[in-house]
């Protein structure tokens, strides 16, 4: 008995020894830890060049697009503007009226010394004014008779007439309630239109 016992384990170590050395040999993966490892969080410097480009580019786009506020294309003729400008040495007759000369209306305003850039010999129409001052303003042409029917206001024809070169014309440039009276001249030398204008409420 004991005799076939002993038979039965040393045949059964046989197998598992031949089982050992025949079976395929588990390739273990080995796990690299490194201690203390951390994540950059800083933007590589091809990603920091790229963003200088782009707000490089916005900033010239706006360089480019936002200079045009005169509404005025490139293209438009020289004598062509929609800026009147204060004059700020105007003609000694004008500067004589100083700064306290009113127009009465709904509201009583000053007159202030005005010039715009004109190359033409003649003064402009009625259409070519109301480009002259930016648009969107409807633009009567009246004699200054028409416009000061008591002579209130000759004083002030008189002295844009003593710098101009040709007749004098109001230009009534109208939006809703609100006009603004140009009394002018032409200054050919100068390239200009000349004179005064004032603000007027007429309900």
């Amino acid at each position: 008995m004991w005799l076939s016992t002993l038979r039965h384990r040393t045949s059964l170590r046989g197998i598992l020894k031949s089982a050992s050395t025949t079976a395929p040999q588990l390739h273990r993966t080995t796990r690299l830890i490194v201690p203390n490892a951390r994540i950059s969080t800083t933007p590589r410097a091809n990603m920091s060049s790229s963003d200088d480009a782009y707000a490089a580019f916005l900033k010239k786009s706006q360089k480019d697009y936002s200079g045009g506020t005169t509404g005025i294309d490139d293209a438009s003729p020289a004598h062509v503007t929609n800026t009147p400008q204060i004059e700020r040495n105007p003609h000694p007759a004008i500067n004589a009226l100083g700064s306290e000369r009113f127009y009465t209306s709904d509201v009583d305003e000053a007159f202030e010394p005005v010039s715009l850039s004109w190359t033409k010999e003649s003064l402009p129409t009625g259409d070519e004014f109301a480009e002259l001052v930016g648009g969107g303003s409807d633009v009567e042409v009246l004699e200054p008779s028409e416009w000061d029917r008591r002579g209130q206001y000759k004083d002030v024809v008189d002295a844009v007439s003593a710098a101009s070169e040709a007749a004098v014309k109001v230009y009534r440039a109208e939006r809703g309630t609100r006009v603004v009276y140009y009394v002018v001249g032409l200054d050919t030398k100068a390239g200009k239109v000349v004179g005064m204008r004032v603000k007027a409420v007429e309900s």
